[in-house]
């Protein structure tokens, strides 16, 4: 099974996990008052999801950048709760999932609904640069899969609240492919309390070829990078 990324990164991935428990204590005192909480408590955050929350790929850990207040505060419960990097692949006989799922468990573990609150709103005010183009993929084949994602996601991938689909435009395809991948696999969606996450269990029993087609898809409708300043 091809990845996007290759041992170098794994290392890099593996010594980051040595040190994330320690990164996720939440700032106290002079620090947190003379600092915007949220600002404060990212910077664990960014040791993985980059200084302006662009996603790593060699950490494999997204965009947060332009996600939903409400789908952010829901994986961290998610996470919180082990319905995220869960292991019970052995039982469900699937393959274990891959350690970079469980890398948010002691992250979270800290965090209050107050700290919460500050961390989405940070994340909300970061601008990172536009999402690159998709490096493989079939875009007319992708179009043609995603009619099954229209219900939910909608037909520009903005997403749903009501129906607990979040946005997938504006995110990358390493990504994306991922956690497509993930739910075909049964590392996600296999005892989550959320609807939409086992109906996604059910939808993706797709070959990589195509995952990475309506990964290719879904990135073409991100929006255009706006032109430069004149004058630069």
């Amino acid at each position: 099974m091809k990845s996007f990324f290759g041992p170098t990164q794994w290392t890099r991935l593996v010594a980051l996990s040595l040190t994330v428990a320690g990164l996720s204590s939440p700032a106290t005192g002079a620090e947190a008052e003379s600092d915007d909480r949220g600002q404060v408590l990212y910077r664990s955050c960014a040791q993985c999801h980059g200084e302006k929350a662009e996603g790593i790929e060699a950490t494999q850990a997204p965009r947060l950048a332009g996600r939903e207040g409400w789908y952010i505060r829901n994986q961290l419960q998610e996470f919180r709760r082990r319905q995220r990097g869960k292991d019970e692949s052995f039982e469900k006989g699937f393959l274990p999932p891959p350690e970079r799922t469980k890398l948010m468990h002691p992250v979270v573990e800290p965090l209050t609904s107050s700290d919460t609150r500050a961390l989405i709103a940070h994340i909300a005010s970061l601008k990172p640069e536009p999402v690159p183009p998709a490096r493989a993929g079939d875009v007319a084949r992708g179009r043609e899969l995603y009619a099954d994602c229209v219900k939910c996601h909608g037909k520009t991938a903005d997403g749903s609240r009501w129906r607990g689909a979040p946005r997938l435009t504006e995110q990358a395809d390493w990504y994306l492919f991922n956690q497509l991948r993930d739910f075909r696999m049964g590392w996600r969606g296999m005892d989550s309390y959320n609807p939409h996450v086992k109906l996604m269990r059910r939808e993706l029993d797709r070959d990589d070829a195509s995952l990475r087609d309506l990964t290719a898809y879904i990135v073409s409708l991100n929006p255009p990078p706006k032109p430069p300043a004149r004058g630069q």
